[in-house]
């Protein structure tokens, strides 16, 4: 491991650049490019960290640039903007964007499964986006670069980013929220999503559930081991925050008394007051979006005017929607479902005297936002589903006159964080429509209390607070550059070298998810006629000598390898088949002694199994095994370390080692002291004749083992996961498979 030095360079990644670029006609008639940044998002959210680091931006320029005009934007974009664009074919482009990311990821990131679409084409182009994307900032990579990517729309490159550059410190957040494991598991790319996240060094979330949602999907889909703070994954712990993203209230504080704000406040009071001090004035700002509960929201609305009719000529809800995916089926019921309801609450309750709904489906100007927020006396927000929501952070910015009320759902990212609010559930009509009542009425005393605790929030985690603390905690992240390559036709032709040039070789070869494929059942494993095809082959390679490693009983490994001249390892070392022994024939070389303690060990695994559904015992001759890879794996890994515990405890006096493989989710008990890495060490000590080792398995003691005993001679390939000490890395038994015929395809 390493720690890299202080970073000099920040490289932000996102799927769109944030500058507006627009062609334009110059005087003479040519044309000409229009650059304009953005004052908002990242650009003001960074500003913390500009006082000690450059930027480099790396995002999609947007739009359709055609190839001749790409050498021009791109000069300009990095001489005036220290950008660089990531230009994308148009149809990839949509479906990447429009397609995979907002038609998949969106919805289901937000709970909405009825709204979920899912084609392979679209698979492919976000795969192909994201290729785009990591080869730009491979291009333009320094080392000592801190590379931030952005949301949803790049899941996978931080996985491409550290094949290209093992080294690189890399962080990423999410901007929506991470849905439960149970809704996240119904996406069908769920594992590769999860792979591509997890090579970041740190990845942030807007909350500390998000975060807990995102660790338990890696160990229900991927079995790795979490903490609440990390995920272990390949042999690294990936750092997992909650990094509430806020905003700039100077904006709104300094905002409200502008004097194009304080015109349009006038306007308004006059307008929605009509010169009365006892109107009230209620206030929703939203994008129309299925996630926003505008249906929820006025059917509370509708409910709190038909139960208190004495507000019924004096509260006004003012609701601006801005539109949003207007073309969208699904979009368009939603705007017709909305207008209908608008138009029922106002020929019911409006009067020739009162309209009690303004419903506006367009955008408004900044002084008409911030004289909204700073009339109000209440703000409703009733997302159904997001992932932080800024607007009720903009309007307690907005209030410190008025001292007006935030209701607040639950369900936005916001309300595990601004306690001064009254949080509701959207979906209960009577419980929010009640919170209106209660939000109108609050005594004075109470509402600046409110507002104080809010307004501290809001003012001390800003933009810049959330952009500073994120980067901070990236430098802090160690770089565990273990740069183990994963295999290619180069290490293979590599290999093939280094057997050609040596004179007396041992292949040292794992079972179980190395040369046959993991089961969910241990009994149905066994190794396939091509498999063992290719250990007839690789056994006969001229002076080398093939040994298999096993955790399984003698009587499985003499039916699956009957017939060939090899060496076995049963249960972990307490039994060898040395390589050119008479079939059946084999050693013991800890003794054979009995084991009185099986049957207090079998009645233990026992109760266990019968408490933890999908669990099964394998009973050997030396030792057995309880395998719990089945089983719900919070509840599984949590039942297998009670086990582990009371066997612990029970067994403190007898000649045994109890094993809990947490990456294989087993838990074995076996005679004192054995182990394959032990037993090989044995074997190597008395023949030491090889020049050259091959070792492929996952066995980090074997690595450990031959990395101390033959450095020079041994290659280790691990397998499934990378170890620290391996040399190459194949993925699963397909690639051992690809690897093995390689080699002996010269015999």
């Amino acid at each position: 491991a390493t720690e890299q030095k202080k970073a000099s360079r920040l490289v932000v990644i996102s799927n769109r650049l944030p500058i507006s670029i627009d062609q334009v006609e110059k005087d003479d008639g040519s044309k000409d490019w229009s650059f304009r940044m953005s004052s908002g998002g990242l650009v003001a959210a960074l500003s913390g960290v500009k006082a000690r680091m450059s930027f480099m931006w790396v995002g999609w320029p947007g739009g359709d640039i055609d190839e001749a005009d790409q050498p021009v934007v791109q000069e300009r974009l990095l001489a005036e903007h220290n950008s660089i664009p990531v230009f994308l074919d148009k149809d990839v482009a949509d479906l990447h964007y429009n397609g995979f990311s907002n038609m998949l990821i969106w919805p289901l990131f937000h709970y909405l499964t009825d709204h979920l679409s899912f084609d392979e084409t679209q698979w492919a182009a976000y795969q192909e986006a994201n290729r785009h994307f990591a080869d730009v900032v491979a291009s333009i990579y320094q080392p000592g670069d801190l590379l931030w990517v952005h949301d949803y729309h790049l899941m996978l490159l931080p996985e491409m980013l550290r094949e290209r550059i093992p080294g690189a410190k890399i962080g990423f957040f999410l901007h929506i929220p991470f849905p439960s494991s149970e809704i996240y598991r119904t996406l069908g790319v769920r594992k590769q999503i999860l792979r591509g996240l997890l090579h970041s060094d740190l990845i942030g979330f807007h909350t500390s559930s998000y975060a807990r949602h995102f660790r338990s999907a890696c160990t229900r889909l991927l079995g790795v081991e979490s903490t609440p703070v990390t995920v272990a994954y390949n042999h690294l712990n990936v750092r997992i925050g909650s990094f509430p993203v806020g905003i700039n209230p100077a904006n709104f504080v300094e905002g409200v008394k502008n004097e194009d704000v304080l015109k349009m406040e006038k306007i308004l009071k006059s307008r929605f007051c009509k010169g009365s001090n006892d109107r009230l004035l209620l206030l929703g700002v939203d994008r129309f979006d299925y996630i926003k509960g505008l249906p929820q929201k006025l059917a509370a609305f509708e409910y709190f005017l038909k139960t208190y009719p004495e507000f019924k000529d004096r509260v006004t809800l003012v609701q601006i929607a801005v539109p949003t995916r207007t073309d969208v089926p699904e979009y368009q019921r939603l705007i017709a479902n909305v207008n209908e309801t608008v138009g029922r609450i106002n020929g019911i309750y409006g009067s020739l005297r009162n309209t009690p709904l303004i419903f506006l489906n367009q955008s408004v100007t900044f002084p008409e936002l911030c004289a909204l927020y700073k009339l109000a006396d209440v703000a409703i927000v009733s997302s159904i589903r997001d992932g932080m929501n800024l607007v009720s952070y903009e309007y307690v910015a907005s209030q410190l006159e008025k001292q007006g009320v935030l209701i607040l759902s639950e369900f936005a990212g916001a309300a595990a964080l601004l306690n001064g609010s009254l949080i509701v559930n959207p979906w209960n009509t009577i419980e929010m429509g009640d919170a209106i009542k209660t939000a109108l009425t609050m005594p004075m005393e109470e509402r600046k209390q409110r507002q104080r605790d809010n307004f501290k929030y809001v003012t001390t985690f800003t933009s810049s607070h959330w952009g500073k603390t994120f980067v901070d905690t990236l430098e802090e992240c160690t770089v565990y550059a273990y740069k183990v390559p994963n295999y290619s036709s180069s290490i293979a032709s590599q290999l093939k070298a280094r057997l050609r040039d040596s004179s007396k070789r041992l292949f040292v070869i794992d079972d179980d998810g190395t040369l046959i494929a993991l089961q969910r059942s241990f009994a149905l494993a066994k190794p396939e006629p091509e498999t063992l095809e290719l250990l007839k082959l690789l056994s006969a390679y001229p002076s080398s000598e093939l040994l298999v490693v096993s955790g399984r009983d003698r009587s499985t490994l003499n039916q699956w390898f009957a017939g060939l001249s090899i060496g076995i390892v049963a249960e972990h070392g307490y039994y060898v088949h040395r390589p050119g022994a008479a079939p059946g024939e084999w050693d013991t070389p800890h003794g054979g002694e009995a084991h009185p303690w099986k049957e207090m060990v079998l009645e233990a695994f026992e109760n266990t199994r019968d408490r933890t559904p999908g669990s099964a015992i394998e009973l050997k001759e030396s030792h057995m095994t309880f395998h719990y890879r089945n089983s719900d794996p919070v509840y599984g890994e949590w039942q297998a370390q009670e086990l582990l515990i009371h066997l612990t405890l029970s067994l403190s006096n007898e000649p045994v080692d109890i094993v809990c493989n947490q990456h294989n989710r087993t838990l074995d008990v076996r005679p004192q002291g054995v182990t394959k890495s032990v037993l090989l060490h044995k074997m190597l000590e008395e023949t030491n004749a090889y020049d050259f080792v091959l070792y492929l398995g996952g066995d980090e003691d074997i690595v450990s083992t031959l990395k101390s005993l033959s450095p020079e001679e041994s290659v280790c390939c691990a397998v499934g996961r990378k170890l620290a000490d391996a040399d190459v890395y194949l993925q699963d038994h397909h690639v051992v498979h690809r690897l093995i015929a390689n080699l002996v395809s010269s015999v």
